[in-house]
């Protein structure tokens, strides 16, 4: 009819999707969203989803309930033609009211000249996670730190205050002290130029004598390290400073004096050379056994079924490891055994748990534990539950970066760098090692007919199943969605063939609290490395995808080995 202008394209495309059609080849093989890596969503008028992928069903179903404000003005700046862009979008955890389950960086882009938007998304969650937990484990060092000493400090060339702990010092606050020069907390006798605060080598301890805000004197030991620029020039010094006057004033508390010299010693040590935790508590190990002294020093550290593991030790053969039930008491414990070993154990005590126990031990029987031996055993006992703490948190860390949230399997990262170094070692050994390739058969129907809830609960059995069915120098990992990988070593193909028989029959057994009918079957290609013919990881991986693929097509739930490299053909 004259006057009415054809459709375009985007307004057809938008027409067919708004009257039910599907896709319209978005997400099928070829299509502009086949490899996106995230979610992808087209949002109608009235915050219908005309079409979504797989990955974007949590952020569809957030856009069915009515979405946040900032994605609904971000929706409505598409419809008028303007982009607009969400980071981060943050969904709340299904199970966690109030706590975030995803997060998502989004841009929200105008659908051509139809009134419809193109949302796009990150899937940000682990990477958040994890910025998250290495800024807590920073923080922890830095409370580690300032647990160590009554302040921590820093200047400048001309000898003025640049940085004072939070906590200040000589009854100032921290920010009274910054910018005021050093001099001028000095007492009458002292030159600033005879002091660490302008050293240009590293002061392991010098005492220094300063006049607090009111007027008392206080003398401090000082650990300083000299600062240096891009051309190595001295730009100031950093340090620490303990409070000593009554060590100092006292001169009758001879061995109270002589164990705070040591527990200066231990600390200095360890914040000016120590990073590592474990390098941390053999250097503890070390000063416990000459400062008490003792025949022997044990540092445990609890691990999170209770076991006590040994994480460094000094001196003579280690007496058997304390049992757990004295720990609990967070106080001290002298035993005598039976043989004349007398053993002091202190538990190490982080935010109200105990996590570990410093034990020192000695043969001489008439020789009995003190109040000053005590009194060192607990200064260092809480230097050390702050290193337990860290090694805790830098375990979780690499926890959270190599495995897969969902099923706690290796994830496709981790997974194939392991299988890379193993053949590259199996190669040197000649070990005959076989990768199974698993994939759940029709799992988009699970997803479909029973929600992705179901769909996740099925995951987490399959990874269940596989673990069951490896030993402990085996590999498992999910390579995403519904794949999986195994990598068995020292087995024969038949070998390999009954596991695989096994898993499959594992996953033939239908479910607890499953819908009734209900059922699934993995497909499985296997693929066998031989030592004699070197094969790279991508190559192996190829053959026993290609090999499960076969499966598919002959039915599924079945199993499949591929020929060796020079008989296997693509399909």
């Amino acid at each position: 009819m004259a006057g009415i202008e054809p459709a375009t394209p985007a307004q057809d495309a938008y027409q067919r999707l708004a009257g039910g059609e599907p896709d319209l080849g978005l997400f099928s093989p070829g299509g502009p969203f086949e490899s996106f890596p995230g979610p992808v969503l087209v949002v109608g008028h009235n915050t219908v989803v005309l079409c979504s992928n797989e990955a974007a069903e949590p952020l569809a179903d957030l856009v069915r309930a009515g979405g946040t404000l900032d994605l609904r003005s971000a929706v409505s700046a598409a419809f008028e033609g303007r982009a607009a862009q969400i980071n981060p979008l943050l969904l709340e955890h299904p199970d966690s009211p109030g706590e975030v389950g995803r997060a998502y960086d989004l841009i929200v882009l105008p659908w051509a000249d139809a009134p419809a938007a193109l949302l796009l998304a990150r899937d940000i969650t682990l990477e958040r996670s994890l910025r998250s937990a290495l800024v807590e484990s920073r923080q922890r060092y830095r409370d580690l730190v300032e647990a160590s000493c009554d302040f921590a400090w820093e200047c400048d060339e001309k000898g003025r205050f640049t940085f004072v702990s939070d906590a200040g010092a000589l009854d100032y606050a921290a920010s009274d002290l910054v910018g005021q020069p050093v001099q001028e907390l000095l007492m009458d006798d002292q030159v600033l130029d005879e002091t660490p605060f302008a050293a240009r080598e590293p002061v392991e301890r010098s005492d220094v004598w300063f006049q607090d805000q009111n007027g008392g004197n206080h003398c401090m030991a000082v650990l300083s390290l000299p600062l240096e620029d891009a051309a190595g020039e001295w730009r100031g010094c950093r340090g620490l400073c303990w409070d000593v006057t009554a060590e100092r004033s006292q001169f009758t508390d001879q061995a109270r004096s002589h164990n705070r010299e040591l527990v200066f010693s231990y600390v200095m040590r360890v914040v000016q050379g120590e990073l590592d935790p474990a390098r941390m508590l053999e250097a503890a190990a070390k000063e416990l056994i000459s400062a008490l002294p003792a025949s022997g020093a044990a540092i445990y550290r609890r691990l999170a079924d209770k076991e006590m593991k040994l994480a460094a030790q000094a001196g003579e053969t280690l007496p058997e490891p304390p049992p757990w039930q004295l720990l609990e008491a967070r106080d001290f414990e002298a035993i005598e055994r039976s043989d004349g070993c007398r053993v002091l154990i202190r538990p190490t005590c982080h935010r109200g748990r105990c996590n570990g126990a410093l034990c020192v031990w000695h043969e001489e029987e008439a020789v009995a534990w003190g109040e000053d031996e005590m009194y060192l055993l607990e200064a260092i006992s809480a230097q050390v539950a702050w290193v337990h703490a860290q090694a805790d948190r830098e375990e979780q860390l690499e926890r959270l970066s190599s495995t897969d949230s969902m099923t706690g399997l290796l994830n496709r990262r981790t997974f194939l760098e392991s299988v890379q170094r193993r053949l590259h070692r199996a190669g040197v050994s000649e070990i005959t090692m076989a990768l199974m390739f698993v994939d759940i058969d029709d799992f988009k129907s699970v997803n479909d007919n029973y929600g992705h809830h179901f769909g996740d609960r099925i995951l987490q059995r399959v990874g269940e199943i596989l673990n069951r069915n490896v030993r402990d120098q085996d590999l498992a990992g999910r390579l995403g969605g519904d794949e999986f990988a195994l990598l068995i070593g020292d087995i024969r193909a038949e070998t390999a063939i009954q596991k695989a028989e096994k898993i499959i029959a594992d996953a033939a057994q239908r479910p607890p609290d499953t819908p009734s009918g209900f059922s699934f079957s993995l497909s499985i290609g296997i693929a066998l490395f031989d030592p004699h013919q070197p094969e790279e990881v991508d190559s192996l991986m190829a053959r026993a995808d290609r090999a499960m693929y076969r499966v598919k097509r002959a039915g599924k739930a079945g199993i499949e080995v591929a020929p060796d490299r020079n008989g296997d053909e693509r399909a």
